[in-house]
């Protein structure tokens, strides 16, 4: 979908509560810096939490006409926020919630790459309490 922004309120969503904030906030202001200097009515605004409730009445306090995401990492890119921005019926860049989920999980990912032909790389999934070097050169040399 693409929107005309001229004369629109747009959003830039940015921080988030993952580990990645840091990085969304500096790759926010970049985008804040860009549209405010487009002469875009642009508002940057500081996501702090994933809470649904929260979100949704921060959000709809501003009346965007749509919203820049530069929310990283979990809730950003995960489709947490994806999903309730297309409850609220509200425009964003990127790909759907959906989709979202999908990429960030690497698993499945690669399933449906490999189902549709695609070549990838051999790979081991390690979970958490598995970070032992000894215990992945194991079990990458078992496969």
């Amino acid at each position: 979908m693409e929107i005309d922004i001229k004369g629109k309120k747009i959003g830039v969503l940015m921080g988030g509560p993952s580990s990645e904030r840091e990085i969304s906030l500096k790759s926010g202001k970049a985008v804040y810096e860009a549209l405010k200097g487009a002469g875009v009515d642009v508002i940057a605004v500081d996501i702090v939490t994933d809470s649904r409730s929260e979100n949704i009445e921060l959000l709809k306090k501003y009346s965007f006409h749509a919203v820049f995401l530069a929310l990283h990492g979990r809730f950003g890119e995960d489709g947490g926020i994806q999903r309730i921005l297309e409850e609220i019926n509200l425009p964003y860049t990127g790909s759907g919630a959906a989709a979202s989920a999908l990429a960030m999980d690497k698993i499945a990912s690669r399933k449906i790459f490999q189902k549709h032909g695609l070549k990838v790389a051999r790979n081991v999934v390690a979970r958490k309490g598995e970070w032992s070097g000894l215990r992945i050169q194991h079990r990458i040399n078992d496969n």
